[in-house]
């Protein structure tokens, strides 16, 4: 018996390149659109880029290192909402 065949690859919609590594980066849907986009977060601004697809804009921001930030939903809205969470408290 062989296995099903699968359907060509979609590789959906090509996004925007950047030059930031993907240590710096965090995806998540945080314009609540269903779409997922793209946030950059270092030093004092975080950015976002929607939908990968837009210019970066600026956000609430904190000098947390990247690494100790996780996305999730952890209330009832339509955002994904980010945590903290470095050991200490």
């Amino acid at each position: 018996m062989q296995p099903p065949s699968l359907p060509p690859a979609n590789n959906g919609p090509e996004v925007h390149s950047s030059n930031y590594h993907r240590r710096d980066l965090i995806v998540g849907n945080f314009a609540g659109d269903t779409y997922d986009d793209i946030l950059l977060a270092g030093g004092d601004n975080w950015k976002v880029s929607d939908d990968a697809n837009s210019s970066w804009r600026t956000i609430n921001g904190s000098d947390y290192a990247i690494c100790y930030l996780m996305v999730g939903k952890f209330n009832n809205d339509t955002t994904d909402d980010i945590l903290m969470a470095d050991g200490d408290s």
